[in-house]
């Protein structure tokens, strides 16, 4: 629900990164996370949020290296996305406007109750 909540208040981009599988103290939360990454992708489409806004990786503390790449290539990818407020309209409290319908926020609140 974060995730959706990041994207609804204007967030371009979302990144998500957990240590690598069999490689994490937490056990199986690097699991769990790819699992609902997997399934919140097709959700975030149908609520009109392009999935690639949405990045999910294994990173380990000591891959400095890779994680500067990651961060360049994820404000990249932003940037060739442009604003979140692109796709969601209205529906983007960081968009400064109001509708009366029901907006995309609505949406997730309900999918997620």
């Amino acid at each position: 629900m974060f995730i959706v909540k990041g994207f609804l208040s204007g967030a371009d981009m979302v990144m998500m990164l957990g240590c690598h599988f069999g490689d994490c103290h937490y056990l199986k939360g690097n699991f769990a996370c790819n699992a609902r990454m997997t399934l919140l992708k097709p959700y975030l489409q149908a609520i009109g949020i392009n999935p690639e806004r949405l990045y999910w990786n294994q990173i380990s503390a000591s891959e400095a290296i890779k994680f500067k790449e990651t961060m360049e290539n994820i404000v990249k990818k932003g940037k060739e996305l442009g604003p979140i407020a692109n796709e969601l309209g209205v529906h983007a409290q960081g968009a400064g406007a109001q509708t009366s319908k029901k907006t995309a926020k609505a949406v997730a609140e309900d999918f997620f109750s």
